[in-house]
């Protein structure tokens, strides 16, 4: 092969070619890297998942439900905390709180929201949380779709109180959960 000014260009662009692909195909096995992170927290009120007392509440969600705090606490028969004067819920009774919660995802993505499944929690159990079409959201299984920025439902609260029903055998807490995986599902 005659060597001029194209074979030498021609060969040149090969190799380069070649060994860019050899070295540079960003195939790794790992990687360790330390990174600054800054994470804000906000009240329930305000964050990315809003929880507050429902404002359309047929009555006061405020005598139920006390946000003065970050986190929402229900609070039903305390004389402390409701201004009802309310002392609790009925024995051998279902009480129900229609729409007491609003749930507003005010985050980028669609999320399903739902209640995590645990003892006394769902249908038929001491306590239930249902979606505006009064089905439960005990368990992602039936988690309510919420649309990114702003998609907004109301929770109802069922309890379910018999003669054996004592006031410690309510859940101290219950955690509400917004996942992208379980949206639409």
């Amino acid at each position: 092969m005659k060597l001029n000014r194209r074979n030498v260009l021609v060969g040149l662009g090969t190799i380069v070619a070649g060994g860019g692909a050899a070295l540079g195909t960003g195939a790794f096995s790992s990687v360790e890297a330390d990174r600054s992170v800054t994470i804000e927290t906000d009240g329930d009120d305000s964050a990315l998942l809003q929880i507050v007392p429902n404002e359309g509440y047929n009555g006061d969600a405020g005598d139920y439900v006390d946000d003065s705090d970050d986190s929402i606490e229900i609070v039903i028969g305390d004389d402390d905390n409701s201004d009802t004067g309310d002392t609790g819920v009925n024995v051998n009774a279902t009480t129900t709180f229609i729409d007491l919660l609003e749930v507003t995802n005010n985050g980028s993505q669609d999320v399903g929201f739902y209640v995590e499944s645990k003892e006394d929690l769902g249908e038929d159990e001491l306590l239930n949380f249902k979606a505006e079409n009064q089905d439960t959201i005990i368990e992602n299984s039936n988690a309510v779709d919420l649309s990114s920025e702003n998609g907004s439902t109301t929770i109802s609260l069922e309890i379910n109180a018999d003669e054996d029903t004592d006031v410690n055998d309510f859940p101290d807490e219950v955690t509400f959960f917004a996942d992208e995986d379980v949206y639409n599902t």
